[in-house]
């Protein structure tokens, strides 16, 4: 499951650097901090999608007056798009404005991925496939369950409660968006390697 929309989960601000770059074209760490944001994780975000090859900088000026600005590269135009369209779908499928789909547990966007490409699983098979430490996807389960997201249902086999997890009707938008960014940043990674 790793390679995907995990890589840009965390920091937490990696997907808003993203959407904030798609809108305004270029921008400085400065402009960014300006929206509000923890300077600690603004940069760590930068570096995040650096590495990636998803931003690049380029130095104005020179010592000791520069600033480095900051714009999506092709990759990071093409993923910052799908990154809208999980916005735009995380926006109406939510029910509280507190709820900001960057802010989702570590994990929920690989597993709503991951959902999305299955019918119905049941919780051992999510562990077998995915990287997902089974608290943190016990978490993710339960943060997606409460907003309505997934559905829960249990079945008994023997003396055993089996769980089963399916995606909602509400958040089969978001699921959908979601896989569609894995696929994306899995295609722009891949070039990145190759």
């Amino acid at each position: 499951m790793q390679g995907g929309i995990d890589l840009v989960e965390r920091p937490v601000l990696t997907m808003r650097v993203l959407l904030f770059l798609h809108e305004n074209k270029e921008a400085t760490l400065s402009d960014m901090i300006s929206e509000g944001w923890n300077r600690r994780t603004t940069e760590a975000s930068l570096n995040k999608a650096g590495c990636l090859k998803l931003i690049e900088s380029t130095q104005i000026g020179s010592f000791p007056r520069f600033e480095k600005r900051y714009h999506l590269t092709g990759k990071g135009k093409y993923t910052a798009r799908y990154v809208r369209l999980l916005e735009r779908e995380a926006e109406l499928c939510l029910r509280s404005e507190d709820d900001d789909f960057c802010r989702f547990p570590k994990g929920c966007m690989p597993l709503l991925a991951h959902l999305c490409r299955r019918e119905v699983n049941r919780i051992s098979n999510i562990q077998a496939e995915s990287n997902i430490w089974p608290t943190q996807l016990y978490k993710c389960l339960s943060f997606l369950e409460a907003r309505g997201i997934v559905l829960k249902s249990e079945e008994m086999r023997g003396k055993r409660t089996v769980s089963s997890f399916a995606i909602s009707d509400v958040g089969v938008p978001l699921a959908v968006a979601a896989d569609a960014l894995d696929r994306a940043l899995r295609e722009a990674i891949t070039q990145v390697t190759a």
